[in-house]
């Protein structure tokens, strides 16, 4: 939701950029690492996000993420090294 966010601030303070001509140039898949600290604890992760964005400015995505060291977390009641959401 803050990627979403940013994104689309970003975008209306900047009228004149290439995206307000053609917002689908926002889709894409981003690839980073990161620590997290849940309730479980530290953890090293790789997360994936991916946006399409159609020719309306219209946003659909997903974000993924696999534990790399640590603790890991969860999903509802259930430990897990990995999640993805829609």
């Amino acid at each position: 939701m803050a990627v979403m966010t940013f994104m689309n601030v970003g975008c209306a303070q900047q009228g004149s950029a290439v995206f307000s001509q053609d917002p689908t140039k926002l889709s894409g898949t981003w690839v980073g690492t990161s620590n997290t600290l849940n309730s479980r604890g530290e953890t090293g992760t790789r997360k994936t996000v991916t946006l399409v964005v159609n020719e309306l400015g219209s946003i659909r995505g997903s974000a993924q993420w696999t534990k790399t060291i640590g603790i890991g977390g969860h999903n509802e009641d259930k430990r897990t090294d990995n999640d993805k959401e829609e």
